[in-house]
C-alpha cells in the first residue's frame, strides 16, 4: 500500500499582507491555511513576520503554487507523510481521552488548526471565536475543505458573551492577554474539564500559571523556547 503524502508550501509575509495572501493560496487550490506567528506555540520563522503553512492535495499544485507565489514571500515546498499533521500537533491535547465526544471552546482561533484537530481526534463539537472577521473567514474556509463544517460554530463574539461551559478549553494567544483573561477563560470550563493554554514563552509559565490558581497544573509540555500551561478543574 502507498503512504499518503501532503504538500505543503509555506511563506513568509508581512503582517499586513496575510489576508491577501491567504486569498492568493486559495485561488491557486490550497485545502487550508494555517498561520504561525511569534505568539504561536509553534512560532513563525522569521520575527515580525507572519508565516502562513497551506496545504494542498495534490503536488503538481503545490509546486504551482510556489512559482506563482510573490519571490519576496520565499515559498517554499514540503510534504507531511501519512498521518504526521495530525502527530505534529496532537501535542497540542495532551489528553486526547477527554476530547471523546467532547464539546471544545477555541478562543483566538486564528485559522482554526486546533480546532479542527480536536475534531479530527475526537470532540463532538467546537465552538471557535476570535476578534478579527478575517481569522473567523479563514476558520469556515478550513472547514469547509475538510468537510467538519457542520461540528464548527465559529463567530467574533467576546469571551466574555458565552455563557456555556465547555469540557475543553483552548487559547492560543500571547502571555499578557492571558493573564487578563484568567477569569474568563477559568470560569468557561466545567467541572472536570481542562483548559489547555499556549503562546507562553518558558519565562513567562510561572505568571501565567499565577493568575490560573483556581484550576489544577497538569503540565507544561515545552517546545524550544514556548511552553503550553495545561489546567484541570478539578
Amino acid at each position: 500500500m502507498s503512504v499518503a503524502r501532503y504538500p505543503l508550501v509555506t511563506i513568509d509575509v508581512p503582517p499586513d499582507e496575510v489576508e491577501d495572501a491567504v486569498a492568493i493560496a486559495f485561488e491557486l487550490g490550497a485545502q487550508g491555511v494555517e498561520q504561525r506567528d511569534q505568539s504561536t506555540l509553534v512560532a513563525g520563522g522569521s520575527p515580525g513576520m507572519a508565516t502562513l503553512v497551506i496545504s494542498f492535495a495534490d503536488p503538481t499544485l503545490a509546486a504551482t503554487a510556489v512559482a506563482e507565489l510573490n519571490p519576496a514571500w520565499h515559498p517554499t515546498l514540503s510534504e507531511l507523510v501519512g498521518d504526521s499533521w495530525r502527530d505534529e500537533w496532537k501535542k497540542h491535547f495532551v489528553h486526547q481521552t477527554q476530547l471523546r465526544g467532547a464539546v471544545l471552546l477555541d478562543v483566538g482561533t486564528g485559522s482554526g488548526i486546533l480546532a479542527l484537530v480536536g475534531l479530527a481526534l475526537g470532540a463532538a463539537r467546537v465552538r471557535a471565536i476570535d476578534i478579527d472577521p478575517d481569522a473567523i473567514e479563514v476558520t469556515m474556509e478550513n472547514a469547509r475543505r475538510n468537510a467538519l463544517e457542520d461540528r464548527i460554530e465559529a463567530d467574533t463574539s467576546p469571551l466574555a458573551a458565552i455563557g456555556d461551559t465547555f469540557h475543553v478549553v483552548t487559547a492560543n494567544i500571547e502571555a499578557r492577554a492571558l493573564i487578563d483573561m484568567a477569569p474568563e477563560l477559568t470560569a468557561r470550563v466545567r467541572p472536570g474539564g481542562i483548559l489547555m493554554l499556549s503562546g507562553v514563552l518558558r519565562d513567562q509559565a510561572d505568571q501565567v500559571r499565577r493568575a490560573f490558581s483556581a484550576l489544577e497544573l497538569v503540565e507544561t509540555p515545552a517546545h524550544g523556547e514556548w511552553v503550553a500551561v495545561v489546567l484541570a478543574y478539578a
